[in-house]
């Protein structure tokens, strides 16, 4: 326990670390969070984005702590940690410490576990980590049904629910199938006289996860998915993207885990349901197209193959138990080299990650936020340019600053916050950005503030030196990475004869 907490900091401290060094937060997400967190506050209107409240929560938590900066630091250091503690966990019930801690680090420098921690994907880290806890909660709960094994699997469901929706389904997939395959072929009574003591304790189990349904419910009402969006990947191209090259490698290694449930479940292994309920969850997060929901495959690997990990019966001849044991040790010298190759990659894999996720908030762009949350002024207008497509204004949002934020669609699954970014793309959208036109759209639209990250790359500098001497924009901040235009005027002022169609701002 001791080796295994101490490892922990050590991910925590390092992954921390590399994040930190890039100054300003690696990704966006952290900020979309913090923005939901804002709206409860009545500050910024998320339009019809719904999100699970305990992340948005935390992260508030610790913004008025520690700062923006490090709240996301450390929210995304700490919770990298969380799907392999989840792995070990379970696993060390059922494997000894050397199996379960092998399935852990796997899981803790897997390419997907990084990836994740560098884009911010904490409610997601969270979710795994709690994953197998759940599915094994569901497995002993019918094996024996009772009122407290019930509540404890529905009051797990429902944490996992309050965190992400995503690993949320994984949940309901995984414990349905555990809950099937256990009735039929994991309690040694008869299919009847289980059902029977499981349904007097349904209820019970049900309950905790009954609270989420009206939330879940208003989810599945507003939310859709753009179509081509970039996480739009399933199969053996979403096995790739979240295990990384080798491909054939993976490949193996699932078949391995496929093959030892199975050896397993035949012969009703303890832990063999557990197993298969997660490698059941992770088939359905490689088939449904959305590739976030293949990140479950490292963590079902990692717990069905420790769970199902071929062991030597006592009972069998001294010879036999020798050579099951030489076996043994050659299995855990394959599994201990493969865990072994993937540390030595981490450090430069996720150094790589954080380069990548980092140049959506290029370092100062909490400075021209907090610079602007200083000065904007309830009911003032600001849009807020993407980098790369991707909305970088959610982190004006994070600091109070309500914000028309553009980004392309695929980033966005609620149609209010799509119909946002639509003005507020078109705003930004003339090819010598801001002419005339450009202008005219702005004030039309009554906007006091436009944020421009240098990284957006979408001014003509003519075009705003003009419209500086005109008078029509001011440069009210610029350090080189983020500039603020103040507007000079608004529609009802300015004096043109251009007309401004009236779909240009349908959410004015």
């Amino acid at each position: 326990m001791a080796a295994v907490a101490f490892v922990a900091v050590l991910f925590v401290v390092w992954r921390t670390g590399v994040l930190a060094a890039h100054g300003d937060p690696v990704g966006v997400d952290i900020g979309n969070v913090l923005r939901i967190a804002r709206s409860w506050q009545g500050g910024v209107d998320v339009d019809d984005v719904v999100y699970p409240p305990i992340v948005p929560l935390l992260a508030w938590s610790a913004q008025a702590v520690v700062g923006t900066a490090w709240a996301a630091h450390l929210l995304q250091g700490l919770a990298s940690v969380a799907p392999a503690l989840g792995v070990w966990a379970v696993s060390r019930r059922f494997r000894g410490p050397a199996v379960a801690a092998a399935a852990g680090l796997a899981v803790g420098v897997a390419t997907g576990t990084s990836a994740a921690a560098a884009w911010g994907g904490v409610p997601q880290l969270l979710g795994l980590g709690l994953l197998p806890g759940v599915v094994l909660a569901a497995d002993r709960w019918v094996r024996a049904p009772d009122r407290r094994r019930a509540l404890v699997w529905g009051g797990g469901l429902l944490l996992v629910m309050m965190i992400s929706t995503l690993v949320a389904g994984a949940a309901v997939v995984a414990s349905v199938v555990t809950i099937v395959v256990t009735v039929l072929v994991g309690v040694d009574r008869s299919v009847g006289s289980r059902l029977a003591a499981l349904l007097r304790s349904v209820g019970w189990a049900l309950a905790p996860p009954a609270l989420a349904i009206p939330w879940y419910v208003d989810v599945a009402r507003v939310q859709s998915l753009p179509d081509g969006r970039s996480t739009e990947l399933r199969g053996t191209a979403a096995l790739t993207v979240v295990l990384g090259p080798p491909a054939w490698l993976w490949w193996g290694v699932a078949a391995a885990a496929i093959i030892a449930t199975a050896t397993a479940l035949r012969r009703d292994q303890a832990g063999s349901t557990v197993a298969i309920g997660l490698l059941a969850a992770a088939l359905v997060g490689l088939l449904i197209g959305e590739v976030r929901a293949a990140y479950v495959v490292p963590t079902a690997l990692a717990t069905a193959l420790a769970l199902t990990w071929p062991v030597g019966s006592v009972d069998r001849p001294t010879t036999e138990r020798k050579r099951d044991a030489r076996a043994s040790l050659a299995r855990a010298a394959v599994a201990w080299a493969l865990v072994a190759w993937m540390v030595v990659l981490a450090p430069s894999r996720f150094g790589d990650q954080v380069v990548s996720y980092g140049r959506f908030t290029p370092d100062g762009t909490l400075r021209a936020a907090r610079w602007l949350a200083d000065r904007a002024v309830v009911g003032d207008r600001v849009v807020a340019a993407p980098v790369d497509g991707v909305p970088t204004g959610w982190w004006i949002e994070a600091e109070g600053v309500d914000a028309w934020v553009a980004a392309r669609a695929e980033w966005l699954f609620f149609p209010g916050e799509r119909r946002t970014a639509a003005v507020a793309e078109e705003l930004l959208s003339a090819a010598s950005w801001p002419d005339g036109g450009a202008l005219e759209r702005l004030e039309a639209c009554g906007v006091d503030w436009v944020v421009l990250p240098a990284a957006w790359g979408g001014v003509d500098e003519d075009a705003l030196d003009r419209a500086v001497a005109a008078g029509r924009v001011r440069i009210a901040f610029d350090d080189g990475v983020t500039t603020v235009l103040a507007v000079g005027g608004s529609a009802a002022n300015a004096e043109s004869d251009v007309t401004v169609p009236a779909w240009v701002c349908p959410i004015s």
